[in-house]
């Protein structure tokens, strides 16, 4: 369990340090990511479709 904690105030720590050091894009909101994640897997399954993979 200690270990764990460590490693997860590293990581929190890191990734503090990189944001105020780096310009760190603002992400979209989970509804956006998800819709986005959804429109790529229709077409990716109508590309199969068409070229006959699908099958």
């Amino acid at each position: 369990m200690f270990k764990s904690l460590i490693s997860f105030g590293a990581g929190f720590y890191l990734g503090i340090f990189y944001a105020q050091n780096n310009e760190v894009p603002k992400l979209d909101s989970p509804a956006v990511l998800w819709e986005k994640a959804l429109s790529y897997l229709q077409e990716n399954m109508e590309k199969e479709k068409d070229s006959g993979k699908g099958k």
